[in-house]
């Protein structure tokens, strides 16, 4: 009995030192969101040190409850900024970022759209789908790009009908990407005419739009891309399958990994990680320790901090390879 008293009085400890230190970091988070207030540090500032404190979600709540209190449109825009890098979802966060979205100010419109994405409001597929007919560019890509992340099959026809009218080439990509990320395999037939498309932007954010939907067509036209004799081309082929299917990259990528160009080998390596294929984080990590030249350890390196490796399992991989 007397060890499970002291394992009490120690686990009461230590959730008391946790609680404090939540507290301590919600004061710190509110002494910053009031220097960023009075204009003495920059959005950017205030999201690095908030996400360094870890008091996001914390911040995201104050903001939102300022944001429905301002109507000054400098001090709105700069919340709406910050809102559209950390913003977690609430109600009472998603109903300011609606009405956000009817601002006259571009700047509001883009960022209220860009933190409506962010916390993936079904809400919002309306409004943003009605936003791709704006009067500006910036407008209708965030529109877009947000409405690829909500990922609401419902969006493709008006994404698509939204693509065939863009005279942004910039917009157009991103429309027809976001097409893709809908998961509406309707459109497969309408995304395979922009393959012929005058553009080679529009032809690449076709076909990985088609991939995402996989169609066969689509990954007919990066397997060709992937067998060029350019090595730009052939890193541009294995990009297009950024966010499919394990079996749709594995099937199309494993040959990548032989490639002669480094650049070619590890995107190949990184697209497999994030689908799903753990040993190829191994693969990068012992790949970049091998390297002798500072140029290829840097492109090896590039790829492994997007899949953002922890050093313990770095070290881990390395030891078991025995490698330094």
């Amino acid at each position: 009995m007397r060890w499970q008293r002291l394992l009490s009085f120690v686990l009461v400890g230590a959730c008391v030192q946790v609680l404090a230190a939540g507290r301590n970091r919600d004061v710190e988070a509110v002494a910053l969101l009031e220097s960023f207030y009075d204009g003495s540090i920059s959005p950017n500032q205030l999201v690095n040190r908030l996400s360094y404190l870890g008091s996001t979600r914390f911040a995201s709540d104050q903001l939102v409850d300022k944001l429905r209190r301002t109507a000054d449109v400098r001090r709105r825009g700069a919340m709406l900024e910050v809102l559209s890098q950390i913003a977690s979802y609430s109600e009472d966060g998603e109903r300011a970022l609606l009405r956000a979205l009817n601002d006259d100010a571009l700047g509001n419109r883009m960022s209220a759209a860009k933190a409506l994405g962010r916390i993936k409001s079904t809400k919002a597929t309306a409004p943003l789908e009605g936003l791709l007919g704006d009067q500006a560019t910036g407008a209708r890509r965030e529109a877009a790009r947000a409405l690829g992340v909500i990922g609401k099959p419902r969006s493709g026809p008006p994404l698509i009908a939204a693509a065939k009218i863009e005279d942004d080439l910039e917009t157009r990509v991103v429309m027809l990407m976001a097409v893709g990320k809908t998961g509406d395999v309707r459109q497969v037939a309408a995304l395979e005419g922009f393959l012929e498309n005058s553009s080679e932007s529009a032809r690449l954010s076709a076909a990985q739009a088609l991939c995402l939907l996989g169609s066969a067509k689509g990954q007919a036209f990066a397997k060709k891309v992937i067998s060029s004799e350019d090595r730009l081309e052939r890193l541009q082929g294995v990009r297009l399958f950024e966010g499919t299917s394990l079996k749709v990259a594995k099937a199309l990528l494993t040959p990548a990994l032989e490639d002669q160009d480094h650049a070619v080998r590890a995107a190949a390596a990184r697209v497999l990680a994030a689908a799903g294929d753990e040993s190829k984080v191994e693969w990068l990590v012992i790949q970049s320790a091998k390297q002798s030249g500072p140029e290829a350890v840097l492109i090896y390196e590039s790829e492994i901090e997007k899949l953002r490796v922890e050093p313990e399992r770095r070290a881990a991989i390395l030891k078991k390879a025995g490698l330094p």
